[in-house]
């Protein structure tokens, strides 16, 4: 054996025989469990970002200058997104359906309920975490 040359090995690969093409049928099978399996993730990933929708009866709830803001979370939840503006104002937005009852932004035939329409109402408070305004929920509350 000369020291300048490597040892000659075998390729770890050389006891598999070679691949062969999959036929069509083996490739439609592959592709229809491969679907499967995406539509199963996408359709429990939809499922667990599903948002409550706040109602009117549930604002009305809040009295500007007396609620706070964890009396509002204990009640709503977590909202859909917080701002906090430079002057130490903080908002937080939940979708509102406007009605006298509740629903959710999944459509019916997912398993949500029939609320035509949402928009936004924004919780507004001020300094120590005190409800100042409410905006978004038909008429404007304010302290």
């Amino acid at each position: 054996m000369h020291p300048d040359r490597p040892i000659a090995r075998p390729s770890p690969f050389a006891q598999y025989p070679p691949r062969r093409a999959p036929s069509g049928a083996e490739r439609k099978a592959r592709m229809k469990r491969h679907l499967t399996a995406l539509a199963g993730i996408l359709l429990l990933a939809g499922c667990s970002s599903s948002v409550d929708l706040v109602s009117s009866d549930q604002v009305s709830k809040f009295t500007p200058g007396k609620t706070n803001e964890t009396e509002v979370a204990g009640e709503l939840g977590k909202p859909l997104e917080t701002i906090t503006e430079a002057d130490g104002t903080k908002i937080e937005q939940y979708a509102f359906s406007g009605g006298a009852t509740g629903g959710s932004i999944v459509p019916e035939w997912l398993g949500g309920s029939s609320a035509s329409s949402y928009h936004m109402v924004s919780f507004v408070y001020g300094a120590g975490g005190v409800l100042k305004e409410i905006r978004g929920a038909g008429e404007v509350a304010s302290k």
